[in-house]
């Protein structure tokens, strides 16, 4: 009798094991299916397209419940589309006269003019992309090659610097939009040890050639955001007064002292965009390393909201007008969304100067 005990235990044991190897084997085939699902799913492109093109891109009118956002005053948003996989991602914008560049941080250059009606926004027409060139005149390769993150242009000289992040430098370019060529590759030893995903989110050039760099995610001690201020040849630490919680994420030139900080927080419990005038003067002058800064706008859904990246200023007699746009990470949860905003001369008047 204990012979056939123990007989009918391995016997049940073994069928044991080869029911839990069936399923454990069913469950492999299922998670090997649905992660080829899910790979079906993720944008087809990860680097840069390889050719220049034209879009037909739509907008379409997306309503805001109020006139304000803090200071600022909302003057339209749309969501625009076109009919390219390559479409989107974009990480800064930068204003001319006729139009506006932008960068991707798949490495590509878009350019577009706004149609508006009166002050309003309504649309966008001309828009162009063509692959961002490296020294050598081709593409990026990957997508770490490629991780333009902010951008500097100067319509006036033809001249533009794109920073990149993963691979920290600045490439310096000439040329007109769309068939720029790159001329310098610029590595700051300062930037060395930054975390592969957090190098210069925002950059401007101020009046002189003075240039401000700002990380996305290094905090100092005192909370402020790490940041580069160049002037020629000489690198120079600063802080840059952010808000909490939130990361640097683009930046504008407002005149030879302020700047405007464009600030994202995108986290599974909260999803806001923030914009700030920093008070450069100090750091400028010598009498401080941290540039303060007071907090203009702060909002997030319900209103108009995506993943806002990008920030261009243009001027209209002695009025500013404010558009940023965000980065739908090739994601189709997620849209490209263009919004102007009209900063008020009361409110440039009172500088960077921290909101009592």
């Amino acid at each position: 009798m204990g012979i056939a005990r123990s007989d009918s235990g391995s016997h049940a044991a073994l069928l044991w094991a080869s029911t839990m190897f069936s399923r454990l084997l069913s469950f492999l085939v299922i998670a090997a299916a649905l992660a080829s699902c899910v790979d079906s799913l993720k944008p087809p492109h990860s680097a840069a397209l390889p050719v220049a093109v034209t879009l037909a891109a739509t907008a379409e009118p997306l309503p805001l419940a109020q006139e304000w956002l803090g200071d600022l005053r909302f003057l339209g948003a749309i969501r625009l589309r076109a009919a390219s996989a390559d479409f989107g991602a974009i990480s800064a914008l930068a204003a001319g006269p006729d139009g506006f560049l932008s960068v991707s941080d798949t490495g590509n250059w878009l350019a577009f003019a706004t149609v508006e009606a009166g002050d309003r926004l309504t649309g966008v027409t001309g828009m162009r992309m063509a692959p961002i060139p490296g020294l050598d005149g081709q593409p990026a390769p990957t997508k770490s090659a490629g991780d333009a993150e902010a951008l500097v242009w100067d319509p006036a000289s033809g001249t533009a610097q794109v920073s990149y992040e993963q691979q920290h430098r600045i490439m310096h370019f000439t040329g007109q939009p769309m068939a720029m060529t790159a001329v310098r590759d610029e590595r700051l030893t300062a930037q060395m040890g930054w975390p592969a995903n957090s190098g210069g989110e925002a950059m401007v050039r101020l009046p002189g050639g003075a240039r401000i760099i700002i990380a996305e995610t290094l905090v100092r001690p005192d909370g402020s955001r790490r940041a580069l201020l160049t002037r020629g040849a000489h690198t120079r630490s600063i802080g840059v007064d952010g808000v909490a919680g939130f990361s640097p994420v683009d930046a504008v030139v407002i005149d030879g002292r302020h700047i405007l900080v464009l600030h994202r927080r995108f986290t599974p419990l909260e999803r806001s965009s923030a914009i700030t005038m920093v008070d450069l003067g100090p750091v400028l002058d010598g009498r401080s390393d941290l540039a303060p800064a007071r907090l203009l706008a702060r909002w997030g859904p319900p209103l108009v909201w995506d993943n806002f990246e990008g920030m261009a200023v243009r001027h209209k007699g002695e009025r500013t007008f404010i558009y940023i746009i965000s980065d739908d990470n090739l994601s189709a949860l997620q849209a490209t969304i263009l919004m102007k905003l009209e900063l008020p001369a009361d409110v440039i008047s009172a500088g960077g100067a921290p909101s009592p």
